[in-house]
């Protein structure tokens, strides 16, 4: 048995398996570099996404304010401040924006020194006025900005417990006077399943505890029959979720509100990969007053790399036993098949030389230019040196140099070539 041809062949082995050591090793860091990669462009499209989606929102809402606001009859009742025939006037309107655009907010204010009073919430009412929901003052930064600019404003306005996007516009009469100033708003949930119908990511928005009032919160989740879940989490509350899993997302918190976009790495949630991240929401004056949380589906992407791991492990195994056999062959027919045959010609040799029986004419050793050839060549000239000797010993007629001694091989003096 060939040790030396075991030890080359597990050596290779040995190497080929660390090869794929190293190439499993650099295929699990590319993975993890393109999911964080990919986690990255998820959140900053994800971020795109919502305020192209809120863009859009408020090209709307502005086109839908021009015509309430040209509306001679709308005009004219609130010019009156007839909060009655404005309701009623108002009501099929709202049936048709919250049935065909979406519009969850509609709200005509009056001005009374520096506040700005709720005058008609019209949107609230089953085709009667509800009489108290007016003269409040209203906390919803648009309408100020409205009426300090005289110009469209927008923004995002937390109510006692919900979320929406509203467009606020100065009502200018026909003489020029302002009359009032009218708002139309969208629940965010509406944004969110629209974003996540174009991108197939799962979306879920949090809110700053300390922008909401503690009992109103209470009060609204139970008058929706929902539990409160206010101590759920430390600093957030959960406003809108694309999610229909209750349970996937009681596990989302994204702790502190974001200040910027950021990663939060992989997780499995119910048998599915994602990667997260979230950005912040912002309010008319760009501070972070909440965050959206991104899920984004790897699932897919992540089989596949396994797949691809076990492929390549598999290949590594098999190039490393083809090549094992390969070598193996190369090694025998190339060193080791010679050498044996040397070694059984030197016993016979050997043999001969002692018994004095006549040495074999011809060394049956390969005469390939490398370094078994030369090794074999360098056995004939010491074997012939050697059979100089014992017939010299024996008193038998050495050998002229530069002729054949009985094994076939021309005789030398010890040094010449």
């Amino acid at each position: 048995m060939h040790r030396i041809k075991t030890r080359v062949i597990a050596m290779i082995v040995l190497v080929l398996m660390v090869g794929g050591v190293v190439a499993l090793v650099s295929i699990d860091a590319l993975y993890r570099a393109n999911v964080a990669a990919l986690a990255e462009r998820a959140v900053l499209d994800a971020e795109a996404q919502f305020a192209a989606a809120q863009a859009a929102e408020t090209e709307q809402m502005v086109s839908l304010l021009e015509m309430v606001t040209y509306d001679r009859e709308l005009r004219a009742h609130m010019r009156e401040r007839d909060r009655e025939a404005l309701f009623r006037a108002v009501w099929p309107r709202h049936l048709l924006l919250r049935d065909e655009h979406a519009m969850t907010h509609w709200y005509f204010y009056e001005e009374h020194d520096d506040d700005i009073l709720v005058f008609l919430r019209a949107y609230r009412g089953d085709e009667a006025l509800e009489p108290d929901l007016h003269g409040d003052v209203t906390r919803s930064t648009p309408v100020y900005v409205a009426r300090d600019t005289g110009a469209v404003s927008s923004g995002f306005v937390m109510g006692q417990s919900r979320l929406s996007l509203r467009t606020a516009v100065p009502w200018i009469d026909e003489d020029g006077t302002r009359i009032g100033i009218v708002s139309l708003g969208q629940a965010v949930t509406g944004l969110l399943d629209r974003i996540s119908g174009q991108t197939g990511d799962g979306y879920t928005m949090f809110l700053d505890k300390r922008l909401v009032d503690r009992e109103a919160w209470a009060a609204s989740r139970s008058e929706a029959g929902l539990a409160d879940d206010w101590d759920e989490r430390e600093h957030t509350l959960l406003v809108a979720s694309t999610f229909a899993d209750d349970s996937l997302v009681e596990q989302l918190d994204p702790g502190e509100i974001a200040e910027e976009p950021s990663t939060l790495g992989v997780a499995t949630r119910e048998g599915v990969i994602y990667v997260e991240g979230m950005f912040p929401l912002r309010d008319i004056e760009g501070s972070p007053v909440g965050s959206v949380l991104v899920l984004h589906d790897i699932t897919a992407l992540h089989e596949a790399m396994r797949v691809g791991q076990m492929v390549l492990l598999l290949s590594m195994l098999g190039v490393a036993l083809a090549g094992s056999a390969v070598v193996a062959v190369l090694l025998d027919r190339l060193i080791f098949s010679r050498l044996d045959a040397t070694v059984a010609h030197i016993e016979t040799l050997s043999l001969a030389v002692i018994g004095g029986s006549p040495l074999p004419k011809d060394y049956p050793g390969r005469r390939a230019d490398d370094e078994i050839g030369r090794f074999e060549r360098f056995l004939e000239e010491f074997l012939n040196v050697v059979s100089v000797a014992l017939a010299r010993r024996r008193g038998d007629k050495p050998p002229v140099p530069g002729t054949r001694v009985p094994n076939g091989v021309e005789s030398r003096r010890p040094g010449e070539r």
